[in-house]
């Protein structure tokens, strides 16, 4: 996705087989380590993405912070996050289960995953966003909010494609009408500030 926007492209994965994975099949220049821990000298960029990362470091203020360094002037940051604290998706799950009507295994009293390590959990996420909590993350770190919206790739394809897009536009209508994000993610595109 990235080439086809970027002439000059560079990633960074913690998994040595994720980065083994990118570089053959995607021909793409990845970073094996943590975004925070990588010393990229005076290289800067336009643009730093974070699909699907700050959920899961163990401290989302010194990513952004990294990704403000790593930033030239008026330099983009794009962010999603799942948005399971106020998603509907959660609710209804969370209503479900109070009512006995439906036993989750993974979650906590307030429908928030819980954190098991015994591998029965394909992944772990470390910290929960509201929009608001990502916006005023992201406001405290050096950058003006430019949108803070609904996740618009987080479309599925395929037979659940149709139902999936109908959600999504509930969501959009919902969000027309409320203000409120109640979608399973979030997109937040922020601008450097200095």
């Amino acid at each position: 996705m990235a080439r086809s926007h970027f002439t000059e492209v560079c990633g960074t994965e913690v998994s040595t087989t994720a980065v083994q994975i990118a570089k053959d099949k995607y021909g793409v220049e990845i970073v094996g380590d943590s975004l925070e821990s990588i010393d990229f000298g005076d290289r800067r960029f336009d643009t730093v993405t974070l699909f699907h990362v700050l959920e899961h470091v163990h401290n989302p203020v010194d990513v952004v912070r990294k990704c403000h360094a790593l930033l030239r002037d008026n330099g983009m940051l794009l962010i999603a996050v799942p948005n399971e604290l106020e998603s509907l998706r959660r609710r209804v799950r969370h209503a479900l289960n109070r009512l006995g009507l439906r036993q989750i295994k993974y979650h906590g009293l307030l429908g928030i995953p819980k954190i098991v390590l015994d591998g029965s959990l394909a992944e772990i996420h470390l910290s929960h966003f509201t929009p608001a909590v990502v916006a005023d993350l992201v406001q405290r770190n050096g950058f003006a909010v430019v949108e803070n919206d609904l996740d618009p790739y987080y479309v599925k394809h395929g037979p659940a494609g149709l139902l999936h897009a109908a959600y999504y536009r509930l969501m959009r209508v919902l969000w027309k009408l409320t203000g409120k994000n109640f979608y399973d993610t979030i997109w937040l595109v922020a601008r450097k500030q200095d």
